[in-house]
């Protein structure tokens, strides 16, 4: 099968037979790399450079057709999930491609339990346990509390944990201002037997009743 040749703006653009475009023709090995396609050639003669993520797409799907009313400027995704939806569809392009993606899951499979995989798993493991304990300025997804915690943490304390839960579960309680029974600072608070502001005033007058009973006050 002969290449394909077309004229375009003065230009050459060849058509190989493996190649799926035609690309500008050139003579120096360093312009061959990245030359010019021809229906973007044409696209842009007419309507200027190709938008940044997006890619110039044949309306009825044949490459030699390069009018200008058969090329439409659409994003790089949308182009690409058109093509792989239609090549799906393809009996033959389907089987080639399940055989291709069994293959790659076999050598996958393979060097995962290679001696190299297993060292990249360990790195890898260690690196990204690093990354997860790595402590940060974080802001309390309940209360908006800052703290310092891992990049694991979303919650101040305990308490805003069990509140979180609480809600995700659909139960709500009444939030009450408090004052400390053992310091008298105020603390909010929505548990109803909840009489101290922290755990280190909860322990201190557990404390201080323990010394009281033994000491027999």
């Amino acid at each position: 099968m002969e290449p394909k040749e077309v004229v375009f703006n003065g230009e050459i653009y060849i058509r190989n037979p493996k190649s799926r475009y035609y690309f500008k023709h050139t003579t120096r090995n360093s312009e061959r790399r990245g030359a010019k396609q021809l229906h973007r050639a044409v696209w842009e003669f007419y309507n200027g450079p190709v938008p940044d993520g997006c890619h110039i797409h044949h309306i009825d799907g044949d490459i030699d057709n390069n009018d200008i009313s058969n090329l439409e400027c659409i994003s790089s995704t949308e182009h690409l999930s058109m093509h792989g939806k239609r090549n799906m569809e393809n009996p033959e392009f389907r089987k080639k491609a399940l055989e291709t993606l069994d293959a790659a899951r076999e050598k996958a499979a393979e060097w995962h339990h290679s001696e190299e995989g297993r060292e990249w798993h360990v790195r890898h493991t260690a690196e990204s346990l690093a990354k997860s304990w790595e402590k940060v300025e974080r802001t309390c997804e309940v209360c908006g509390k800052k703290y310092i915690a891992t990049k694991r943490s979303h919650y101040c304390s305990t308490r805003c944990e069990c509140e979180a839960r609480r809600r995700r579960n659909g139960v709500t309680r009444k939030v009450e201002i408090r004052r400390c029974s053992r310091c008298g600072s105020e603390f909010t608070s929505n548990t109803a037997n909840q009489k101290y502001c922290s755990v280190k005033c909860a322990n201190a007058a557990k404390y201080e009743r323990k010394r009281k009973r033994m000491s027999g006050e």
